[in-house]
């Protein structure tokens, strides 16, 4: 039966980011080596996605930096 499950889950596949995503990645690590983007080089869209993008990871960050406390 879970074997029959695992058969149809999406998730059995390796993960493949979208054109889009993969260039919001890039855009994003060019930042982050301090390519000096000006604000009319990128389109709106991708500014809000590298915002979008930037606030996930750092708060993946602070969620692998945060120590647990129970």
């Amino acid at each position: 039966m879970l074997a029959a499950k695992c058969a149809e889950c999406d998730g059995r596949e390796p993960y493949e980011p979208s054109e889009w995503f993969a260039h919001i990645w890039y855009l994003y690590r060019l930042q982050r080596a301090g390519y000096p983007f000006t604000a009319n080089e990128l389109s709106v869209e991708e500014w809000m996605d590298m915002g979008v993008l930037a606030d996930e990871m750092e708060r993946m960050e602070r969620c692998v930096t945060t120590p647990l406390t129970r």
